[in-house]
């Protein structure tokens, strides 16, 4: 990050200080993805580690980029694995956010029934190993190829325990013909990813 151009390209907000001094711990610099224009930019100025949006119902953002990230050897973090929480499956098709929560922008209208509605195809997921939806989302991104690790946002401690209990024993978190199996639920609910 030598040029004042590269410090005006990274995105920075809602980095929490505990995140911030492990990537300073492991002398590592972070560079968060959301925008087409910045890919680029980011990657030829030798971002060693990049963080992006993926989750089961949004993987575009990574899979856009991601023969560019695997020839410039940069490692992947996702974030957003429980799409703001809707991957929980606890959200009712009327679910309301409060005034200035950031998912009613997101979600406009009947946005949100729509999505709960998709989760349905997710829902088979459930079962054997995979005990509740957030442990089928998180194993969705842990079982990709190319993406390193997940960023998670917890509120509480509770949550981050509910998590990891959830998401124990070796990879593959899940099986290719569950994995297949999905893309072809998806596919007919209606999903764009």
């Amino acid at each position: 990050r030598e040029d004042a151009a590269v410090d005006e390209l990274i995105v920075s907000e809602g980095r929490s200080s505990v995140l911030s001094a492990i990537f300073e711990e492991l002398d590592l610099v972070v560079f968060p993805i959301g925008v087409a224009e910045v890919e680029d930019e980011l990657l030829d100025h030798g971002a060693e580690v990049v963080s992006l949006p993926y989750n089961i119902l949004q993987v575009q953002p990574y899979r856009s980029i991601k023969a560019k990230l695997e020839a410039k050897q940069v490692g992947v973090l996702a974030h957003s694995t429980l799409f703001y929480g809707l991957l929980t499956g606890r959200w009712a098709p009327n679910k309301d956010f409060a005034y200035g929560d950031h998912r009613m922008d997101r979600w406009p209208n009947n946005a949100v029934a729509q999505r709960v509605r998709q989760l349905e195809a997710i829902r088979p997921l459930v079962s054997g190993d995979v005990p509740t939806m957030r442990s089928a989302a998180l194993r969705f991104v842990l079982s990709q190829e190319g993406i390193h690790g997940a960023i998670l946002g917890p509120k509480f401690a509770a949550q981050l325990d509910q998590l990891v209990r959830e998401c124990t024993g070796d990879p593959p978190y899940l099986s290719e013909p569950k994995l297949n199996a999905l893309e072809g639920r998806l596919e007919h609910w209606g999903v764009e990813r």
